[in-house]
């Protein structure tokens, strides 16, 4: 029998997120809704594993909240038409604007969302961790990519799961395409936040809000989670939406208020306290 956890946080639990992937990765579906400022919801759903001959594909697919309540007929089916493929640090995915007829699945690494503007600055959209989707808006209605996807900050394993295939399995399953329309939401509602926050909030709560998914439970400093330990200066800009001089002056701000400990330019530690001060 299937077991079911929910857990209410005032911020993205990232930190949670990756350490049960550390310690039980495989063996739960793990989904995040955000539901309001300062609102998140975390669903922990800990499932049979799949019988002996289920293929690499198929165990993906079972691991993502999208597709894990798939009937194994349907599940077999989109394995089959999917691709794997395997993108270096940084690679492109799919450029924005493009016409990708494919619902993204990330089995290994992270993919990151950019929007790219004519004035040559860039923007961080989201990130997919792994069994998340990317890709959705356009899977959906048809229309091109709305950012630039690129593996994230390690190699990359993604699975590209068919436009045709995606929406047969929406008007055949209630439950999946119900499912895909929450992903969809929430890619809206975490829009809207960003949006909201760009317009009404300075830059160095933006940047706090950003670095503090990363930081761990503890009294005082503790160590930051990758992968924001190796993030630079310019990719923590493109994040809080500024630009690399203005993040630069804001790390110095929040290293001299001891909210966090930079090396070499990096933030290495985080003290969680003194960061939220800044939000």
């Amino acid at each position: 029998m299937d077991a079911v956890l929910r857990i209410i946080v005032d911020h993205e639990p990232r930190a949670l997120r990756l350490r049960l992937s550390e310690l039980h990765g495989g063996h739960y579906v793990w989904t995040q809704r955000n539901l309001g400022e300062n609102y998140w919801e975390a669903t922990i759903l800990r499932t049979a594993p799949l019988g002996a001959d289920a293929t690499p594909g198929e165990a993906v697919l079972h691991s993502s909240w999208l597709c894990n309540g798939l009937e194994p007929s349907a599940r077999k089916r989109m394995a089959a038409a999917a691709a794997i493929r395997h993108f270096l640090t940084g690679m492109a995915i799919s450029e924005q604007g493009e016409r990708w007829p494919y619902l993204g699945l990330v089995s290994h690494g992270s993919v990151v969302a950019t929007v790219c503007t004519d004035s040559g600055r860039d923007y961080c959209l989201f990130e997919a961790s792994p069994f998340d989707v990317f890709g959705e808006l356009q899977a959906l209605d048809t229309g091109v990519t709305i950012a630039r996807y690129d593996a994230g900050a390690s190699d990359t394993e993604v699975m590209l799961l068919p436009r045709d295939i995606v929406l047969e399995t929406a008007d055949a399953d209630g439950r999946f395409a119900r499912r895909l329309a929450t992903i969809c939401a929430q890619r809206g509602r975490l829009l809207h936040e960003m949006l909201y926050a760009r317009i009404a909030k300075p830059t160095i709560a933006r940047l706090a809000a950003i670095i503090l998914p990363y930081a761990t439970r503890t009294d005082g400093f503790g160590a930051a989670l990758a992968p924001l330990t190796s993030m630079t200066q310019s990719q923590l800009a493109r994040a809080a939406g500024t630009v690399k001089d203005v993040t630069g002056r804001d790390l110095a701000i929040l290293h001299a208020a001891g909210a966090i400990k930079l090396r070499a330019g990096r933030i290495s530690q985080i003290d969680e306290a003194r960061l939220r001060a800044f939000l």
